[in-house]
């Protein structure tokens, strides 16, 4: 397996942090305080000219807090809807907040960032529910948000990425707020049968199949999942946002991400793919750092602008 220089520091680092023993490999709490020092030690401070504000939104188990990042205070402006990643068990608003923040310094729209319930004590739907509660509290009330709701994109790595597709079928279905595109970063899509890139990149480095696994067994709890929480389970994919999808070769989700753009594509939906050999899982940590993790932080970064002009992605 090649890989640049700073993505295999970066993997060797992540690998390697901080190693927990066995009793704290039972508890959840002790992984996350581990990942919020793991992210803190690998993140860039927050770009200057951004000014950030914590707020709560109601949703179904009570509030849901978010976090709005934006350049100005002008009204109107654009919006995207972050959602972080981590296994639907792991981070929040601060172990994501510089990259938050350097998406709407990058796209100069308003990123808002959901604090969603966490797994394995908040099982599905409780992640899904919170974001579409989101989705729907800065929709209806744009005005207190400062954001123009005909402008709306959401953007997910990972679970989140999970997450972001979920909502959008969600809206879909249930006649919703209108979505003008989907950015997922090497999104978990898929539950059931293997696909190649999970026997493949079944040893990836940062996301093996067997932590893979685990995460979907701490999000369902045992549970048979729906469209809702495996977007790759829907009946159709017509009708849904254009969405950009960014994939690591290096990566069991690699298939998700290339199997969701193909159904999206036959469905007539507009996709596209950026498929980088030389990444790995959890990447985008690098995006000031690895050549190769910059150009693949770009194409996210062209699509959310692209999205939210109304520019159809590149079909795939």
């Amino acid at each position: 397996m090649e890989l640049e220089k700073t993505i295999g520091e970066f993997v060797e680092l992540y690998e390697n942090f901080e190693p927990l023993s066995a009793d704290d490999a039972r508890d959840p709490q002790k992984y996350r305080q581990r990942y919020r020092r793991l992210t803190a030690r690998l993140e860039a401070p927050l770009p200057a000219g951004i000014s950030t504000e914590d707020a709560v939104v109601d949703g179904p188990a009570g509030q849901v807090r978010v976090r709005v990042y934006r350049g100005d205070s002008a009204a109107g402006a654009p919006c995207c809807l972050f959602f972080h990643g981590g296994g639907w068990t792991l981070g929040d608003l601060d172990t994501h907040d510089a990259w938050a923040a350097d998406l709407s310094r990058a796209t100069g729209a308003t990123v808002i960032a959901t604090d969603y319930r966490l797994g394995p004590e908040h099982p599905y739907p409780a992640a899904f529910d919170d974001c579409y509660a989101v989705l729907e509290a800065v929709a209806t009330d744009p005005g207190r948000f400062r954001v123009d709701p005909s402008r709306l994109v959401v953007y997910g790595d990972s679970a989140g990425g999970n997450l972001a597709a979920a909502v959008c079928l969600k809206a879909r279905e249930a006649g919703g707020p209108a979505v003008s595109g989907q950015v997922l970063v090497y999104p978990a899509l898929h539950y059931g049968d293997s696909l190649p890139s999970w026997e493949r990149n079944r040893d990836a480095p940062v996301l093996s199949l067997d932590a893979l696994h685990a995460c979907w067994r701490a999000y369902l709890r045992g549970q048979a999942p729906d469209a809702f929480a495996a977007p790759l389970l829907a009946a159709t994919f017509a009708g849904l946002p254009p969405a950009w999808i960014v994939t690591a070769g290096h990566d069991p989700l690699r298939d998700d991400g290339l199997l969701y753009a193909e159904r999206l594509s036959d469905a007539g939906v507009d996709a596209e793919v950026l498929d980088v050999p030389g990444l790995v899982h959890g990447c985008f940590r690098l995006r000031h750092s690895s050549d190769v993790t910059r150009e693949a932080w770009l194409f996210s970064v062209r699509a959310v602008r692209d999205a939210l002009a109304g520019a159809p992605p590149q079909r795939s």
